[in-house]
């Protein structure tokens, strides 16, 4: 099994305290992703923390409704969010 790894820098106006409390607002992702997705379990407005999981549902080729379980493993505000995602019974 493979693992991919994404590390990618935006440069915003904004201070990385307003841009950490808007991507942990994990039930706004749909909102800055690049394809339709949405999100369950996730309570909007409530920031992710480790250990909190939802799942997400969006579009990849083949798959309209791909599903993806994700977990919070890392939660330092406001430099670093990280979270692990399994799609089909795999690791993502």
């Amino acid at each position: 099994m493979s693992r991919v790894q994404v590390i990618a820098s935006v440069d915003v106006d904004r201070t990385p305290a307003e841009v950490f409390a808007y991507l942990a607002d994990v039930a706004r992702h749909g909102e800055w992703s690049p394809r339709p997705l949405r999100v369950e379990g996730a309570t909007p407005g409530a920031p992710a923390t480790e250990g909190s999981r939802f799942t997400s549902y969006g579009w990849i080729p083949g798959d309209a409704e791909h599903r993806n379980d994700v977990e919070v493993t890392q939660a330092e505000a406001p430099t670093r969010l990280r979270r692990v995602g399994r799609a089909s019974g795999r690791e993502s």
